[in-house]
C-alpha cells in the first residue's frame, strides 16, 4: 500500500491543472435512467456466494499486487544523446472562485498563485527506466539526494537491493506533464521555476 501511494505521489506535484471546455448543448436531451454503478456494483457482489466473493477478492489481490511488483514501462521516451534545459513556470490562474466547504471565497477569479512560494523545500526528482541496466548503473552514481523515480523496473525489487525509497511514475503522469521525451532526466527547483534536464549518461553527475 505504501508504494501504490509514493507510486501515485506524482500526484504531489501541485500544478496539475484540468482545463474544461463549455461545448453547449445539442441535439435533444434525456433524462439518464441508468443504474447507478456503484449501486450495480454492489448487487452484483452481495449476489455471490462467500466462496466465490473470497474468489473474486483474492484475484484481485493477485491482480494488485502483480501491478506494483511488474508496473508498465513508459512508452514513448528516449534515451537522451544531448543535453537539453528549459524551465517550468507552475503559476495557476484561477478561472473561477474557488471556495471551501463553508462557500468562503480562498482564491478569486483570476488570482495567479504560483505553489513554489509556499513550498519551502522541494526535493529533486531523478527519472529513468530501470530496466535499462546502464540507466541504473548511472543512477546509482549520481547525487543520493535526489529522489528515483521509475519509468520502468521492478520498483519493489530495485527499493529492498538500493536499500532507499523508489517511486514510480504510474500512467506517466510526470513524464508528461514535465514534457520528458529523453531519460535520463532531472526535475528540481530554480527559484520559483522548476528546472528540467534531459541528461545524457556520459554527462558528470545530476
Amino acid at each position: 500500500m505504501a508504494l501504490i501511494l509514493r507510486g501515485l505521489f506524482c500526484f504531489f506535484f501541485f500544478f496539475i491543472a484540468l482545463e474544461a471546455t463549455d461545448l453547449g448543448i445539442h441535439g435533444h436531451v434525456f433524462p439518464i435512467e441508468e443504474e447507478d454503478l456503484l449501486e450495480w456494483l454492489k448487487n452484483k457482489t452481495q449476489a455471490l456466494s462467500k466462496e466465490e466473493g473470497e474468489a473474486v477478492k483474492i484475484k484481485l489481490q493477485n491482480h494488485f499486487v502483480t501491478q506494483i511488483q511488474n508496473p508498465t514501462t513508459i512508452k514513448g521516451l528516449k534515451d537522451a544523446y544531448s543535453y537539453q534545459l528549459r524551465y517550468i513556470d507552475p503559476t495557476i490562474c484561477a478561472d473561477e472562485d474557488i471556495r471551501n466547504s463553508e462557500g468562503k471565497i480562498i482564491v478569486r477569479k483570476g488570482a495567479c498563485i504560483n505553489p513554489l512560494v509556499y513550498q519551502v523545500h522541494l526535493d529533486a526528482l531523478l527519472f529513468f527506466d530501470a530496466s535499462n541496466p546502464q540507466q541504473l548503473e548511472w543512477a546509482k552514481k549520481q547525487n543520493q539526494l535526489v529522489k528515483w523515480v521509475l519509468t520502468g523496473g521492478k520498483p519493489l525489487e530495485i527499493e529492498g537491493q538500493e536499500e532507499r525509497l523508489v517511486y514510480f511514475d504510474q500512467f506517466g503522469l510526470l513524464a508528461k506533464k514535465f514534457g520528458l521525451q529523453h531519460l535520463p532526466a532531472k526535475v528540481s527547483r530554480e527559484g520559483l521555476q522548476l528546472k528540467v534536464e534531459e541528461i545524457p549518461m556520459g554527462r558528470p553527475n545530476a
